[in-house]
């Protein structure tokens, strides 16, 4: 009999199971209809985030130049799709042009491109957001075709109507970043290995190899899977038992290693191919001998990052290493930063690193209560049926307690996309005991499973157009969300609509303290002319316009200004102050004259020619 992921065998028939084949697929293509709509109005009317432009910008280097220099902070395949209609259908330019290009600073780069060509570059980002609504989209298809293989149409349903009602996947599914790419990938690639774990065959290969292959070529936090999938193949080769399997533990043992080899070698291909070949297999010597790119972070170590923080050094130097320069400089520069951490606010907590509950707490927070309360029922009946999970659940949940303790160990606590990869077993989990809990047909179960999905359709409903921002029911949405976490949702989106504020409310002159100058030229570029004013002044008169993750990382920079009340607020991440004319500087009073007795024969001051 068919089992659903958490180990527990299905009924034969539901009432769901019962519809035709065409009403279910109706009924999932006005799912995903929500989801391309909701998408959209945020690819048109958010401004752009702080990361997006960089993004676009390498992604726009892969093809207009073919050089792939400036792919060390992720690897360039899916900034590369994302790209790909802004460099078709965008007026071409010559990036090599800006100064900023012979050191592969990414930062600069970007700004310079958008300075000097802003209508094309904004136009191209937006078009790039398409392509991660299609990513969405297709995350949003695989999470139904999946459930619907394990656990039915109704399971299917439900975890197709959370995926598409969730407004932090939403939120990443619609800007110009790697993190729902790899959350697609990492999805398809643990489902796969999975199923041919139960039941192997050729098909679940090569979907395995493939999306492993892809994951790579996407971001460097794919490489949990390695350490995952070797030590779960090799422990199932060894116990055996799965339909199709060798007969002997030795067979089943080398075909698994065979298969991890091919994986392997296929991973290595694809990440040479998506850097076209350029600088891979230098030996350990040329490697440590190349200037390194203008990152931050290889500034901060005086362009000596790989000689002083990287394990490569200790390697041979006659040792060559068949992966390309810029990916091994990137895994060590993003090795590196997850040690030494980032700025960032929690809990009213200031640091330059992390905290082991950052991420646990946000994902408490930033998932729909419906989510947690389903998971939570079906761990408490797991424990209760005492049954083990079958392999697909298994290497589904060993994935997800990988990738959590790996991110919790990191010191990058900046927003709850670093752990997005989690988000749709979560919705396959809440699905399937979603499903379960409504087939019972217990009305008293019914009546608070539909409390349940209002809530989270209202949600959706209330946070559509900012869900970048979105906190769930335990923090009272926006009350005490900000309180916990500003750096992850405080992030440029919302410049459109403080300008719009500021011109129907006629407020001005305007003084901006920056965060970034992506956001000040998207203020710029919606008619709002400002002074710019940094930690210390005083400006005025006029108001003052602050990020909410000012006043939470820094609040010694204007003391006075945040003991106010705000005269406006924008989307709770804006806040605008009015502000006073700054007083004279006092004016000291003169000192007194000394006037000294004429000496004799002397003319008095006062006396004339």
């Amino acid at each position: 009999m068919e089992r659903s992921p958490i180990g527990r065998p299905l009924s034969p028939m539901s009432a769901f199971e019962a519809l035709p084949n065409r009403r279910i697929l109706w009924l999932a293509a006005l799912l995903l209809g929500i989801l391309l709509g909701t998408s959209l109005v945020g690819v048109h009317l958010d401004s752009p985030t702080m990361d997006e432009p960089v993004h676009l910008v390498r992604g726009l280097s892969y093809f207009w130049t073919g050089d792939t220099r400036l792919g060390y902070a992720h690897p360039p395949l899916a900034d590369a799709l994302l790209a790909l209609p802004a460099a078709l259908l965008g007026d071409r330019v010559d990036l090599t042009a800006f100064p900023a290009w012979a050191d592969a600073d990414t930062g600069k780069l970007a700004e310079q491109y958008f300075t000097a060509h802003w209508a094309t570059a904004r136009a191209g980002l937006v078009l790039a957001r398409h392509v991660n609504v299609f990513f969405s989209f297709l995350l949003g298809l695989y999470v139904f075709r999946f459930a619907r293989r394990r656990a039915g149409d109704r399971a299917a349903l439900f975890a197709l109507g959370i995926h598409c009602l969730h407004p932090t996947l939403l939120a990443h599914g619609r800007l110009v970043t790697t993190d729902l790419p790899i959350a697609l990938a990492t999805t398809i690639a643990l489902c796969e290995a999975a199923e041919h774990f139960e039941r192997p065959r050729l098909r679940t290969a090569i979907t395995t190899t493939l999306a492993v292959a892809a994951a790579f070529c996407i971001k460097y936090s794919a490489a949990f899977l390695v350490p995952l999938l070797v030590s779960l193949g090799f422990f199932f080769a060894f116990r055996g038992g799965a339909e199709g399997d060798a007969p002997t533990r030795r067979g089943r043992i080398g075909r698994f290693a065979a298969h991890a080899g091919a994986v392997a070698l296929a991973a290595v291909l694809a990440v040479n191919a998506a850097y076209g070949f350029q600088r891979t297999g230098w030996t350990v010597e040329r490697i440590l001998a190349e200037p390194e790119p203008q990152s931050y972070i290889s500034k901060r170590e005086h362009q000596r990052l790989l000689e002083e923080r990287s394990p490569i050094a200790l390697l041979p130097r006659w040792l060559p290493v068949p992966l390309p320069y810029t990916y091994v400089f990137g895994l060590s520069m993003v090795s590196v930063q997850s040690r030494d951490g980032h700025s960032t606010y929690f809990l009213g907590m200031r640091a330059g690193g992390g905290w082991a509950g950052y991420f646990p707490v946000m994902l408490a927070i930033k998932n729909p209560l419906a989510v947690l309360v389903l998971l939570g029922v079906g761990l408490s009946r797991a424990i209760r049926r005492r049954a083990a999970p079958d392999r697909v659940a298994s290497t589904l949940l060993a994935g997800c307690g990988l990738f959590l303790v790996i991110s919790i160990g990191s010191n990058i606590n900046i927003g709850v996309r670093h752990v997005l990869p989690v988000m749709p077993f979560f919705v396959l989990g809440a699905g399937t005991v979603a499903a379960e809990l409504w087939e019972e047909g217990q009305r008293r179960a019914r009546t608070r499973f539909a409390l349940l999905g209002a809530g989270t359709l209202a949600s959706a409903i209330a946070w559509v157009r900012h869900p970048v921002g979105y906190f769930n029911a335990l923090t009272l949405g926006p009350v005490f969300g900000p309180f916990v976490s500003v750096v992850g949702e405080d992030w440029g989106q919302d410049m459109a609509d403080v300008a719009a504020a500021l011109k129907a409310r006629n407020l001005g002159p305007v003084h901006y303290h920056r965060y970034g100058w992506m956001m000040a030229r998207e203020l710029e570029a919606n008619g709002i002319e400002f002074e710019r004013f940094r930690c210390g002044d005083h400006p005025g008169p006029g108001v003052a316009v602050v990020h909410a993750v000012t006043r939470a990382r820094r609040p010694s920079c204007h003391p006075e200004l945040f003991a106010k009340e705000p005269l406006l607020v924008v989307n709770g991440r804006l806040f605008v102050y009015a502000l006073d004319a700054p007083e004279p500087p006092a004016t000291p009073p003169p000192r007194p004259r000394l006037v000294l007795p004429p000496p004799p024969n002397a003319a008095s001051p006062d006396d004339e020619d």
